[in-house]
């Protein structure tokens, strides 16, 4: 109920999870049009049993931060090191999210390393300009204009306006470099 928003209708969905009764997510299937997978329906397929069984939690964080979305769980270092991931990869801010109400868009918004709990989020300082010699104080990313001037705390963000950010955010560089080229 709390993500419902941010998956679209048929939508095959992975969940990362260590929970081993897959009836636990019965609810959620039942309001989720798509299919749900897990790591265990692709152990043959992979042949995961071959591998040591402690590489799993790495395997499941890889698949896991290459989702169109992720809504993670607050105060897990588990959901946390995949929304790092997801950062590296050069995924917006805005196609993270994490379950728990009072926090569910709390990627969407630049916070100093120190301003808040240390350990129940990620922080974009730890992907944001790595390879460079400059202190970064903001992300770079641009607003969402689906939302004018308010903030975007606790206003939901459809996959509809994520994409047409996205596709702002791809034509950024080339009107930067014209700007470059102009003066």
């Amino acid at each position: 109920e709390n993500t419902k928003e941010l998956w679209k209708p048929n939508e095959i969905l992975y969940i990362a999870t260590d929970e081993r009764n897959n009836t636990f997510f019965d609810d959620f299937r039942k309001k989720h049009s798509g299919r749900l997978r897990f790591f265990d329906d692709y152990k043959v397929l992979a042949n995961l049993d071959s591998i040591e069984q402690t590489y799993y939690g790495m395997i499941d964080t890889v698949v896991a931060s290459r989702g169109s979305v992720f809504a993670g769980t607050w105060f897990s270092t588990f959901s946390g090191y995949i929304v790092r991931l997801r950062g590296y990869y050069g995924m917006s801010k805005y196609y993270n999210y994490y379950s728990y109400l009072p926090r569910k868009f709390k990627m969407h918004e630049w916070m100093d390393v120190g301003e808040g709990s240390a350990y129940a989020r990620e922080y974009p300082t730890a992907w944001t300009s790595i390879d460079g010699d400059m202190i970064v104080e903001k992300d770079g990313e641009l607003p969402r204009d689906d939302v004018g001037n308010d903030r975007t705390k606790d206003i939901p963000f459809s996959r509809e306006a994520m994409d047409k950010l996205k596709e702002r955010m791809l034509k950024l560089p080339q009107m930067l470099s014209k700007l470059k080229d102009v003066s």
